[in-house]
């Protein structure tokens, strides 16, 4: 059976709604990112929806911990730990698979 691709507007309520259930946020800028790189993405043979979501927030999560870990400790909030910035949104390149890194 085959599926149809979600938009990319469903692509990015799947994103708001994967965001909340952590009681995460994101900046207009991140989802403006996010959306370029849905369209991109969706043209590829192997694209995978909601699994490709979930594994670009995961880097994303990722990329925030490191951002959060290099700020200096009195200027942490909570908006600061649970917010993702565009800075935070990896990067995507057309045709490369996505491979889910490890970093502590």
């Amino acid at each position: 059976m085959e599926f149809e691709d979600y938009s990319v507007s469903e692509l990015c309520d799947i994103t708001g709604l994967m965001l909340a259930e952590k009681q995460m946020k994101i900046t207009d800028a991140a989802m403006d990112k996010l959306k370029r790189i849905y369209e991109s993405a969706r043209k590829n043979s192997d694209f995978g929806n909601g699994r490709f979501v979930r594994k670009t927030l995961e880097e994303a999560e990722m990329n925030l911990a490191v951002r959060v870990q290099q700020t200096d400790e009195a200027l942490l909030t909570e908006e600061l730990l649970t917010t993702i910035e565009a800075s935070d949104i990896p990067e995507y390149e057309r045709g490369k698979t996505q491979e889910r890194k490890m970093g502590f």
